[in-house]
């Protein structure tokens, strides 16, 4: 046992070695490696606010030249997800680079999320014009609440049992990543020319699309109507279908979204899901008894004839969905199920403290429409 005690204390001192080591040189990496300085725009979000719906519809924009436009996908500069000490400007370089310059994409633009934490003096450096910024907001007991019920959702997808206190706990732990509208924001002051704050409820079906024109006339891009902007994208059921359907040794995507887009997350949060195609460039209907209501796609990289044997499969995998849901929509949380738990730990005076000062950046015609929060500053703890 002391043998084997030994052993384990030089693996753990080898291995923080490795990462301090490792830290270092990202460290040194991330404040000389200097990204290139032709972005166009900044896009701000946080979790919890349909984030990856706006990046989408802002890829179907054009420039004047009838270029689509590229929004970094989330978490590319993000140190949370980066097994290898934090390169995130080399991450950079890796993953959207090579799309900037392979299309010559004249319009690109830096994404902030909510979740990345960020150093100032690598802002500072790697940063150097003011261009328009773009801050995707929402009412935040509507964000926390959302953001609850997609770890609710992920625990029952992942067949794990379902611990509210624990789930509340976490969320709390990061509620900068749901709510720090105005922390999302810091060091940028001085590299944003102006500001179009946008509540994510005018990007929910047919607002959806003049709210696109209004961001297009913002970045001076022309928009046309697409039918992607009727369509949810970071529903639950698209979280469901990230996940591959193997058959003949391909993957198979199935989807609620009439274009192939692989929705972020993990492992494929770096995959560029925006204006890069994947290869999916086969795409067939496909109705199911499990759901008569809905009508599916089908997106294979080859031409695939539904036999029996694939819809077996397909339908399989549908009927693991639907069994999901009925669990999820048995679990789920609303807003009366959030304020008990906020009282049941004694946050509603913290909260309210942090949440009047991450919204005061919020402009009034958007505050003002926040029901949920307006309520619940209201409270007495």
């Amino acid at each position: 046992m002391k043998l084997k005690h030994k052993y384990s204390i030089k693996y753990s001192i080898k291995v923080a070695i490795r990462l301090i080591t490792q830290s270092r040189i990202a460290t040194f990496i991330n404040c000389y490696l200097r990204l290139p300085q032709n972005y166009s725009f900044f896009i701000f979000g946080t979790h919890g606010v349909g984030f990856h719906s706006l990046l989408y519809y802002i890829s179907l924009c054009k420039t004047k030249h009838n270029q689509n436009i590229y929004p970094m996908p989330l978490h590319i500069l993000s140190k949370t997800f980066d097994l290898f000490g934090h390169f995130t400007s080399l991450r950079f370089y890796k993953v959207m680079h090579p799309i900037i310059a392979r299309n010559k994409i004249e319009k690109w633009g830096m994404t902030f999320d909510g979740g990345m934490p960020r150093d100032e003096r690598w802002i500072k450096i790697n940063l150097t014009k003011k261009v328009p910024a773009i801050i995707l907001v929402r009412d935040p007991i509507l964000a926390l609440t959302t953001t609850i019920n997609y770890e609710i959702f992920c625990n029952i997808h992942s067949k794990l049992s379902v611990n509210y206190d624990q789930i509340y706990m976490y969320i709390f732990k990061h509620i900068k990543s749901t709510c720090g509208f105005k922390q999302n924001m810091q060091h940028m002051d001085d590299k944003i020319s102006k500001y179009c704050f946008i509540d994510c409820s005018s990007l929910i079906g047919e607002k959806t699309y003049p709210t696109m024109k209004k961001l297009a006339n913002f970045l001076d891009l022309s928009v046309s109507f697409h039918e992607c902007f009727m369509h949810s994208i970071n529903s639950t059921i698209q979280r469901y279908f990230a996940s591959p359907i193997i058959y003949q040794q391909q993957e198979l995507y199935l989807s609620s979204f009439p274009y192939f887009f692989r929705i972020m997350c993990y492992p494929y949060y770096f995959c560029p899901n925006y204006c890069d195609n994947l290869g999916y460039t086969h795409r067939q209907e496909y109705i199911s008894d499990i759901f008569p209501k809905e009508t599916f796609f089908l997106f294979s990289k080859e031409e695939i004839l539904m036999t029996p044997v694939l819809q077996k499969i397909i339908e399989n995998y549908l009927n693991d969905y639907k069994v999901i849901m009925e669990e999820y929509n048995r679990l789920k949380i609303d807003l009366p199920m959030l304020l008990e738990l906020i009282q049941k730990h004694d946050h509603i005076n913290y909260i309210q403290t942090f949440l009047k000062e991450e919204t005061s950046i919020i402009p009034e015609e958007i505050l003002a429409t926040w029901k949920a929060y307006s309520e619940f500053s209201r409270i007495v703890g």
